[in-house]
């Protein structure tokens, strides 16, 4: 079973029309980009293996100079898009000032004019199978549909349990973290953090999981944990992959 993920937009919340294009098989093969300095339209092509084609309309305005990015699918498709967005003039909308696309061949742009906030989103062990928005005359927003690549999860595992823990913030605080990662049998044998223990100022939580595998422990430090980063195998609703933390110090 598949199932495709949306992500996004980045962006502005104008533009008055919203839109979206997804390939209902195969993948992205064209994409049309419309741009000067900004991304003024845009616009896709999917393909499939018995050479079935879909086409977008077209996606903002009709102004800036047109760029065609044909991928060789399925032995090039998309992985990543990178980008920058903010206002088109003082206090005017915010709008997608710039777009890079990457596939797992290579980059392609930039396309606009590299100024503002910047956004990235790599579709890890996945495929960009769509994209999502909103346009006028310039394209606002601009979001992804992620189409998974690695098998999903087993459906049935003995237990799931929840457990949440609570910090007198006044007088206690995160130090520290241990656990174990390795294999988890019925996920191809993909590695994913099996165990965590969670160490306070005041004592221990946990652990969290199984205790097998292979173990990690955060290095003694002075400084307070202040959150946490990681790696979730999210596309699949599934393990945490990694784990880390941010320490203030």
């Amino acid at each position: 079973m598949e199932e495709n993920l949306k992500v996004g937009p980045w962006g502005g919340e104008g533009g008055k029309n919203s839109w979206s294009f997804k390939a209902n098989k195969g993948g992205i093969s064209e994409i049309v980009i419309m741009h000067g300095w900004a991304i003024d339209a845009i616009s896709f092509k999917s393909d499939d293996r018995s050479g079935t084609f879909q086409y977008s309309d077209k996606f903002g305005g009709n102004g800036g100079r047109t760029e065609k990015i044909m991928l060789d699918w399925p032995r090039e498709y998309l992985t990543s898009i990178s980008g920058t967005y903010e206002s088109a003039w003082p206090f005017g909308p915010v709008v997608i000032k710039s777009l890079h696309i990457i596939t797992n061949v290579t980059k392609y742009g930039p396309y606009g004019y590299e100024n503002g906030t910047p956004f990235s989103f790599p579709a890890e062990g996945g495929e960009i199978v769509g994209f999502h928005g909103r346009s006028e005359d310039l394209v606002h927003s601009i979001g992804v549909y992620v189409k998974s690549q690695i098998p999903f999860c087993a459906s049935n595992p003995d237990y799931t349990m929840q457990q949440e823990i609570k910090l007198d913030a006044s007088t206690e605080f995160l130090v520290g973290i241990m656990g174990f990662y390795g294999p988890v049998k019925g996920n191809d044998d993909y590695e994913a953090l099996r165990s965590i223990t969670l160490y306070t100022k005041n004592g221990r939580y946990g652990p969290f999981g199984e205790e097998i595998g292979t173990s990690f422990t955060s290095s003694a430090s002075r400084g307070k944990v202040v959150g946490s980063h990681g790696r979730k195998w999210y596309l699949f609703r599934c393990n945490w992959r990694s784990y880390g933390i941010l320490l203030n110090l």
